[in-house]
Order: structure tokens, then C-alpha cells, then sequence
């Protein structure tokens, strides 16, 4: 799961150990989905996803399968069917 984090780290000059202990954090309090769950929608989410980045279809195949929307920064997903959340939005919404 953690792959990317070296790359991304050395990207925006963050230091790693602190990123990797930040990410065992969050693993603590995040609910991990099996692909059986999703798979079964990989054909509807890449048919909406495809034009942008057809590696994202998991997690819109995800999002279809539990009938959620996703909170994400990443333009791809705006336009796919599914809600999209910024984090601007959600912290109002758990503001209130």
C-alpha cells in the first residue's frame, strides 16, 4: 500500500519516516474493502472513468458498489456518476 510514499515524499520534500507513521495512523481508523466487493462493477466504472485515468475504476467501482461518494482532490473523478467531496466541503460538513 505504501509504494508510492518514497516518491511522493521526495516530490513535495517531506520526510518519510513521519509520512509512513501519519499513514500507519490513518490504517488504524480506515476500513479496508475487498476487490470481490467491487469487482463486479470494474466494466460500469471504467466505462465512466476510461477517458480520464482507467487505473482510478477501482475506487469508482467502490464508490458504485456501496453507493458512497468519494472525497477526492483529483479531477478525474469529476464527472464519472458518482458524488465527488473536495475537502473544503467535507470540513464544513463535519463542521456542522
Amino acid at each position: 500500500m505504501h509504494r508510492r510514499v518514497p516518491e511522493i515524499c521526495l516530490k513535495h520534500g517531506l520526510n518519510q519516516a513521519v509520512a509512513f507513521r501519519f499513514l500507519d495512523d490513518v490504517e488504524k481508523s480506515v476500513r479496508f474493502i475487498r476487490q470481490a466487493t467491487y469487482a463486479e462493477r470494474e466494466n460500469e466504472a471504467l466505462a465512466r472513468i476510461q477517458s480520464r485515468d482507467p487505473d482510478d475504476w477501482p475506487v469508482v467501482a467502490t464508490a458504485l458498489a456501496l453507493d458512497l461518494p468519494i472525497w477526492t482532490e483529483d479531477r478525474d473523478f469529476f464527472g464519472c456518476g458518482v458524488a465527488t467531496w473536495i475537502t473544503n466541503t467535507v470540513e464544513i460538513y463535519l463542521a456542522t
